[in-house]
């Protein structure tokens, strides 16, 4: 019995940990696309950014490649090109605007910015060269910098949607999103057709988890340019996001009919393929992906996990090392490998696992919760307690742990124990299953039979089909009669 309601508490925490971390790894890397300068500003010459079929938004870091987010790498609008006599002052901006970073050295750069610094003097005025020197700024990395010319450009020229855009990448690149949101929808006030402030607004919902605010902005994006990969490719991440997997592989399917090898797509698609139960079609998506990637860690965690489904479970113990191989310093894939050995009985080599991801995330409180339970499986009672009572401390609320560790003091026969904790559980939540029958129970071996009697009849309240707590509370009632 406390292996099988061990395994529940284990199959339900596991649960809610996937649909959270999904939604956390789709922030973490939103965030990771604005803050990188090379990857949000340039969309040249950069590492490759692995792809991610749970971090939701990785691929498109990859996709600005191809200049799409690049607003930094295209030349001005009319409307915003300086003055004559500036414009030929600036040979080194404008070849900054088309080639790499790379290609640039820095006596280059540094040329560039003392131009721009000589126009600026008799001019300070000039929105265009303020621009210009923020974007000099920003491809450096001096972002605070950047923002504050780009700033003086917008107070010069507040008609300019396309600096609008440029200051609100720029201000999502150092996390200040509330602000870059504002700039991105005055980008869009002025130019309701700007379909590259409409997707990065989308990214920037995305990161701060607004998930229906980043569907409508990616969705307008597309209504201005019905070809623009990377907006169906968000769509199809936010759209898996909020549990929405149908509509969710029909954007990957229209992104890689767009753009067929859109990096991270395929296996966005395997993931939302896994999720309506088509393991089959999954697996082999997911197998495409690591043939395009043999280094995409999440690729393997999906297969792992399709794998899993199908049974397969020594293939997908296999495919979950190779993930944690490739990502050593990932906690979240040594959590998926623990609980793929803990279904498999494989408690020494889990609670291994669940300690490689506590010692990468000392805050993890669903692995410091699977270790405990790995570990009482063990027998290992003194570390089981430690490890749920670490991520009690850590989420005084995670219902899991306290269920956890309230079964192993009734092991240990430490009653009392069991009994307070049970109490705070039911506190915390009434609705965990049987949590009165339960607490009944050990009131009744306490000798409390009233105690009992009352928590039998509420759990028969709030559930007439629990059999367990009518038989229980009909025993103790005759038990009770004089």
């Amino acid at each position: 019995m406390y292996h099988i309601i061990l395994k529940k508490q284990t199959e339900m925490s596991s649960a809610i940990f996937h649909q959270r971390e999904e939604a956390a790894q789709m922030s973490r890397r939103s965030a990771r696309l604005h803050r990188s300068p090379r990857r949000c500003i340039l969309g040249f010459a950069m590492n490759r950014i692995r792809p991610s079929h749970r971090a939701w938004l990785v691929g498109l870091a990859l996709l600005a490649i191809l200049g799409v987010v690049a607003y930094f790498a295209r030349a001005p609008r009319p409307a915003s090109t300086p003055a004559p006599d500036a414009a030929r002052a600036l040979p080194e901006v404008s070849a900054a605007r088309s080639l790499p970073l790379d290609s640039l050295d820095t006596a280059r750069r540094q040329a560039a910015e003392v131009t721009l610094q000589k126009v600026l003097s008799p001019r300070p005025d000039s929105a265009a060269a303020r621009r210009d020197l923020g974007i000099s700024l920003a491809r450096q990395g001096r972002l605070d910098e950047a923002a504050k010319e780009i700033e003086r450009a917008v107070a010069a020229d507040s008609g300019d949607a396309d600096a609008w855009a440029d200051l609100g990448l720029i201000y999502a690149m150092r996390n200040r999103y509330d602000a870059a949101v504002r700039a991105y929808q005055r980008a869009i006030r002025l130019n309701p057709n700007h379909a590259k402030a409409s997707y990065n607004l989308g990214l920037t919902h995305a990161v701060t988890g607004h998930y229906r605010e980043a569907e409508a902005a990616f969705r307008r994006a597309i209504q201005a340019q019905s070809g623009f990969a990377e907006a169906h490719a968000g769509l199809g991440r936010v759209l898996a996001a909020q549990g929405r997997y149908p509509e969710a592989e029909a954007a990957c399917r229209k992104t890689l009919e767009l753009a067929p090898g859109a990096p991270g797509v395929l296996a966005d698609l395997a993931s939302a393929c896994a999720r309506q139960g088509k393991t089959s079609e999954a697996e082999t998506l997911f197998r495409r992906a690591i043939a395009e990637d043999p280094k995409d860690a999440d690729a393997y965690l999906g297969l792992g996990e399709a794998l899993a489904a199908s049974g397969r479970m020594g293939e997908a113990l296999e495919t979950l090392r190779k993930a944690v191989e490739i990502a050593p310093d990932r906690p979240e894939l040594c959590l998926k490998l623990g609980l793929a050995c803990m279904q498999q009985g494989r408690f020494a080599e889990a609670a291994e696992a669940f300690r490689r991801a506590v010692a990468r995330n000392p805050e993890f409180v669903e692995a410091y919760h699977h270790l405990g339970v790995a570990w009482a499986q063990q027998g290992q009672a003194d570390s089981a307690a430690a490890a749920f009572q670490r991520a009690i401390r850590l989420k005084p609320d995670y219902t899991p742990s306290y269920a956890g560790l309230g079964l192993l003091y009734q092991k240990m026969g430490k009653m009392d124990e069991a009994i307070a904790l049970y109490e705070k559980l039911l506190a915390f939540d009434p609705r965990v299953p049987h949590i009165r029958n339960d607490l009944g129970a050990l009131y009744a071996r306490r000798g409390d039979l009233s105690r009992a009697v009352a928590l039998w009849r509420e759990a028969l309240r709030a559930d007439p089909s629990d059999a367990q707590a009518r038989v229980n509370l009909e025993r103790a009632e005759k038990a009770m009669r004089p």
